[in-house]
């Protein structure tokens, strides 16, 4: 008796590079196509099943509550290295170097205003920064400069003294 399930398997076995040879070919060839519908495919699925994903998604976390901790952590430091290396990574008025004690500044003194749009954590303005190709109009200032040009109108302590 002719069994379909061993005759596929033994196909499969035996034309394995074949197939992945066409498979590579089709991809190729349809691209485009196969893309917008994993895309498509994914935000009615996404959408059809939200609830049940997020609850997955919280339990995966209460579960997994270290390793998950640890990934944050992780991308944060990454994310942070990132902005300092872009903007500096010490104080542009009196060059501080401990990035403990580091800063990123609105040069044009509308750091509340921006706050109030974002968020007031620095993370919401790290993620802000890099999604918009880390606009001029920031610096690095440690949190001595920052708070001093905050409180003396605009303008860092350590520039009016003269040495």
């Amino acid at each position: 008796m002719f069994n379909r399930k061993e005759y596929d398997k033994q196909y499969y076995k035996k034309n394995k590079e074949r197939r992945k040879e066409y498979s590579k070919q089709y991809y190729k060839k349809n691209e485009e196509h196969i893309k917008e519908y994993g895309k498509q495919y994914g935000k009615q699925y996404h959408k059809k099943n939200e609830e049940r994903i997020k609850e997955y998604g919280k339990q995966y976390r209460e579960k997994n509550k270290e390793a998950v901790n640890k990934a944050v952590s992780k991308s944060y430091y990454k994310l942070v290295k990132e902005v300092f290396d872009h903007y500096g990574n010490e104080c542009t008025c009196c060059g501080e170097t401990i990035r403990l004690l580091l800063t990123i500044d609105h040069i044009n003194n509308d750091g509340a205003m921006h706050r109030k749009i974002l968020g007031k954590s620095n993370i919401q303005l790290y993620h802000w920064l890099k999604k918009n190709n880390f606009p001029s109009n920031f610096q690095t200032l440690c949190y001595n400069c920052n708070i001093g040009k905050y409180k003396n109108g605009g303008v860092c302590p350590h520039k009016l003294i003269k040495v």
